[in-house]
């Protein structure tokens, strides 16, 4: 009795904190939505009534409502891990190709990423996404290389950019790069920055299998 007792009170746990975990996501993508898309949104209405901005700007306006709509989604899809999961970051990474930044992945094909344990793939997905995402809104970079390599028990990915970089104590106010340094962490890996003004940006990651 004691341990059926037991199981049903770590049942009833792991359901509420479930429930905790979808009611804050939920919270933090309704967040996003009014202070990234709904208040831009806004601004063009004002645009379109009050103003006579030529198309191309109404145009360019709508585009960042757009990509600011793309990041939402990507930040919080559900993520294909086993042997789907390569393919799954591979296009993750690729969707940030636009007409003015270019991403170059090297060595992903020979790298066997599906092998790893699905909990630090989901962590390594979220950490190049957080990468990318800074990327798209600090770097204004034109040229994006992320190279991987393997050794019989560590992993190694390599990000680097041609932006215009910055100062390390900006770093340290960025909650994106933050939340990579704490993701990281969690899977026993290691992250390093290396950057200045004007001499883009890089990112040196390790981690175990």
């Amino acid at each position: 009795i004691g341990l059926l007792g037991f199981l049903y009170y770590r049942k009833q746990k792991h359901r509420q904190e479930k429930r905790a975990e979808v009611y804050k996501t939920e919270t933090r993508i309704a967040k996003k939505l009014h202070d990234e898309v709904a208040n831009n949104m806004v601004n063009i209405m004002n645009k379109v009534q009050y103003t006579e901005d030529p198309k191309e700007q109404l145009l360019d306006d709508l585009e960042k409502v757009y990509l600011l709509t793309r990041d939402i989604s990507h930040q919080n899809n559900s993520i294909e891990t086993g042997v789907h999961f390569k393919k799954s970051l591979k296009n993750l990474l690729t969707s940030f190709n636009t007409t003015t930044t270019t991403i170059i992945l090297k060595n992903s094909s020979e790298v066997t990423l599906e092998e790893i344990a699905k909990d630090k793939q989901i962590e390594i997905y979220r950490i190049m996404q957080e990468l990318m995402v800074n990327m798209q809104k600090h770097s204004k970079a034109t040229l994006v290389a992320i190279s991987f390599k393997r050794t019989a028990d560590e992993y190694f990915i390599n990000y680097s950019d041609n932006g215009k970089g910055a100062d390390q104590s900006e770093l340290k106010v960025r909650n994106g790069l933050k939340n990579v340094e704490t993701r990281i962490k969690s899977i026993n890996g290691l992250i390093t920055f290396e950057t200045s003004l004007n001499k883009g940006f890089k990112a040196f990651i390790s981690f175990k299998k």
